[in-house]
């Protein structure tokens, strides 16, 4: 028993480096002075400096004295519990004596009595962007993929259009080893460059989890990250994350709250696949439960974000529209086509994401990637 639990420890704590050292952004823990106790790689190039050179600094010794006083505050109010998060643009100062302009996000980690025990800040480089939402655009469009897997026998395809600049959603998928393809649907609540963030985070944490025999692993790092670092932060992910053995069909998923995921025979016969857990950053330590079910050929597997239900209203009521929508579809790319028709020209604050993956009939497979190069700002009335 405790050698599984020294191995399971240690895995997860592999999962948690890796995420750390592997995010586009600066990441660093402080104590409630300023001082840093740890750095990822990132952050250490913004700065110019080694790690063991940033344990020696403190938050003033790399903030422009102009900015001093801002950054003393924020720090103050949420070492005070005044605040659960704050987000400022400042200057920081490089180890070798020249600036640049950046955004932090930083938020207080509490121990188990509920005090302040350090300070968890994500500091993202926008000196050379006019405007910080142009930066928080090109994470998310980072976030897509580009290319495509290998895959015999099935048909996949995406499409995201955000209904701001920057929108909470994402899917992305990727060969987790071979003969076995891995999909993931996020909606992160929010907009702007912390979701961006936020996105950019669950995303490496699955990532990095690639290669663990479970799907629940994963996710349960990925939640605890962000309920530790933004525990107060009114925020949450529901996702949607499979895994298809290509040559069986067999597809295993678990679904964190995310609800709209659906099996689509070849008859129209429409399934709705429940959800079976918590969105991520609900709780600490809140637990995912594995489901499986199989992709036979001519069959469709689709997930799609919130926004569909606003395009097509008529799906919170019953599953009758959506076998409307998807009646006859031959291909992954006719079902994405269908449920965001009308995405584009819509005025609405919530974004739109489908995902559809097909088996076929034996023919090779095809991919179409539908990313959100569509950047159009929408204003609330």
């Amino acid at each position: 028993m405790l050698a599984r639990s020294l191995q399971a420890w240690q895995e997860s704590e592999a999962l948690r480096r890796a995420l750390i050292d592997h995010a586009p952004v600066g990441i660093a823990r402080m104590d409630v002075g300023g001082r840093f106790l740890s750095g990822n790689p990132v952050l250490c190039r913004m700065l110019g400096c080694s790690e063991g050179e940033l344990r020696q600094l403190r938050d003033s010794d790399v903030t422009d004295p102009a900015d001093l006083l801002e950054s003393r505050r924020v720090r103050e109010e949420l070492a005070g519990r005044l605040a659960s998060r704050a987000v400022l643009e400042k200057r920081y100062v490089r180890k070798d004596g020249s600036s640049f302009r950046a955004t932090l996000t930083v938020a207080p980690v509490l121990d188990r009595t509920g005090q302040v025990q350090s300070l968890v800040a994500l500091i993202e480089d926008v000196s050379h962007h006019e405007d910080p939402r142009e930066r928080a655009a090109e994470v998310q469009e980072s976030l897509l993929p580009s290319g495509s897997p290998p895959l015999d026998g099935y048909e996949l395809a995406a499409r995201c259009v955000p209904a701001f600049d920057v929108g909470g959603d994402f899917f992305d998928w990727y060969v987790s080893s071979p003969g076995e393809l891995t999909v993931t649907l996020g909606d992160v609540m929010g907009k702007g460059m912390s979701a961006a963030l936020l996105m950019a985070t669950i995303r490496s944490a699955l990532r990095a989890g690639s290669r663990a025999r479970s799907l629940t692993e994963p996710l349960r790092l990925a939640s605890d990250t962000i309920a530790l670092d933004f525990e107060h932060a009114d925020t949450f992910i529901t996702l949607l994350h499979a895994r298809l053995n290509q040559r069986t069909g067999r597809l295993a998923y678990v679904d964190a709250g995310h609800g709209y995921t659906f099996l689509l025979a070849p008859d129209g016969e429409v399934t709705h696949l429940r959800s079976h857990g918590l969105p991520l950053a609900v709780l600490p330590g809140q637990t995912y439960h594995e489901a499986v079910t199989e992709l036979r050929p001519g069959m469709t597997f689709v997930a799609f974000s919130d926004g569909v239900a606003g395009l097509h209203p008529a799906l919170s009521v019953s599953l009758e529209p959506l076998r409307d929508i998807l009646a006859g579809i031959r291909t992954a790319e006719d079902a994405v086509r269908r449920l965001t028709r009308g995405a584009v020209h819509r005025s609405a604050q919530d974004d739109v994401t489908v995902l559809a993956l097909r088996r076929t009939t034996g023919q090779r497979s095809s991919l179409t990637v539908g990313r959100s190069r569509t950047r159009r700002r929408v204003s609330p009335n």
